[in-house]
């Protein structure tokens, strides 16, 4: 028996059916109407559109009680694809190459076949063919007819290719559109903060200077507002920076493993001066490299606001960031503080996030209201979402969930 070989560009084949999405073995009634008219043309009990896999040939239409997902080496199809025009077998018992082929063999006991190759981008992928249990011919017409058809079955081929690169191209249009809509959302947002949040405070350091004008020569008293004009600067530097960052990450977060020990001890580093100013310690219960699914430059965003929110309401107290597993292959991240925390009314208006909530902190720290809308929106970017616990006096807790690294 002659086994049916692989063709020379095999695997830029298998690509083409991929692409055209016909490596699944499911009968399709776009091409039922073809092989139905095949087989009454041929005179003959059966026909297929058959698609040549790696190891196994498949049917997307069939006429007749004719075995699918078959080894391709045994296939005559298989052999029709290593060639291209009318592959004709008239009698297979008679044939040296299939003989003692197991379908001729065996059931269903096949005799005569002839296929056409279906050709797409330079390769067979399948054959539109017909078989027969008894030796036949094929006249001219037949075979004329035959080729037509397997042309219309190679242009419904075709229609899909050029249907499903639309339907791509259309996804990709569409995800476009809501990244301009994002990008649109992110710019006027920026520009809101830069109008109100930045402006504002340069503009009362320059109306101090223009009010004191005549006073600038008196140095002890300059001095005097150099802590005021520091935490303002403080302040607008830090907004900015929040800004940039956050625009940079937000449509287009890299998720891949983070080590929660490395960022941790990256924020403490950036907060170091802040918490030795106001005589806060800095504790956390993760003591060794623990590892969870996220973009890390969104986790350095969110803790480092966390931590600078909790400093600035805490006054020699402790920021305390815990790591706590959960049972659904989830680690909750929390930053607790010992701080001033919030009323009721005040914490009810910071967790519906409807506009932007800023508070002075135990020093009079001015923020610009949009850390934790910006840390929200961060955390919807990673499934995730951000729970507020608070008591005047006792402190505050921000809370979020994180995928661990299997």
């Amino acid at each position: 028996m002659e086994f049916a070989k692989k063709t020379i560009n095999e695997e830029a084949r298998l690509k083409t059916i991929e692409r055209h999405l016909l490596q699944e073995d499911i009968i399709e009634q776009d091409f039922q109407g073809i092989v139905q008219l095949a087989a009454f043309i041929c005179k003959v009990p059966s026909s297929m559109i058959s698609i040549i896999g790696a190891e196994k040939q498949w049917f997307k239409g069939k006429v007749g009680d004719v075995e699918d997902n078959l080894a391709r080496e045994i296939t005559f199809c298989g052999h029709a694809i290593n060639q291209d025009g009318l592959f004709l077998i008239e009698d297979a018992s008679k044939d040296v190459r299939f003989h003692d082929n197991p379908l001729v063999t065996k059931y269903p006991y096949c005799r005569f076949y002839a296929g056409i190759p279906l050709k797409l981008d330079g390769h067979n992928l399948g054959t539109l063919c017909v078989l027969d249990t008894k030796p036949r011919k094929l006249d001219q017409e037949q075979i004329v007819n035959l080729k037509l058809l397997a042309e219309q079955a190679t242009k419904l081929v075709t229609l899909r290719g050029k249907e499903l690169e639309l339907t791509n191209q259309n996804a990709i249009i569409k995800r476009r559109n809501n990244d301009l809509s994002v990008s649109s959302s992110v710019n006027k947002q920026m520009m809101s903060m830069i109008s109100h949040d930045v402006r504002g405070p340069i503009g009362s350091i320059l109306t101090y200077f223009k009010s004191k004008n005549e006073k600038l020569h008196d140095v002890d008293k300059v001095q005097k507002f150099f802590p005021l004009m520091e935490s303002t600067l403080r302040s607008i530097y830090d907004m900015v920076e929040n800004m940039l960052e956050w625009s940079n990450h937000i449509n287009n977060p890299k998720v891949k493993e983070v080590d929660l020990l490395e960022v941790l001890q990256e924020v403490e580093s950036l907060h170091a001066s802040q918490l030795a100013f106001k005589q806060n310690k800095f504790e956390t219960n993760l003591k060794q490299s623990t590892k969870v699914v996220c973009d890390k430059n969104a986790l350095l965003f969110i803790l480092r606001n966390l931590v600078g929110n909790a400093i600035k309401f805490t006054e020699e107290g402790i920021i305390t960031v815990n790591f706590t597993e959960q049972d659904d292959d989830c680690i909750k991240i929390s930053v607790v503080d010992t701080g001033i925390g919030m009323s009721e009314e005040l914490l009810g208006k910071v967790r519906s996030a409807e506009k932007k909530i800023s508070t002075s902190g135990t020093r009079q720290e001015k923020g610009s209201g949009m850390g934790l809308n910006l840390i929200q929106k961060f955390l919807q970017k990673l499934d995730s979402e951000l729970t507020i616990e608070s008591k005047v006096n006792q402190g505050s807790t921000f809370s979020f969930l994180l995928k661990k690294a299997v």
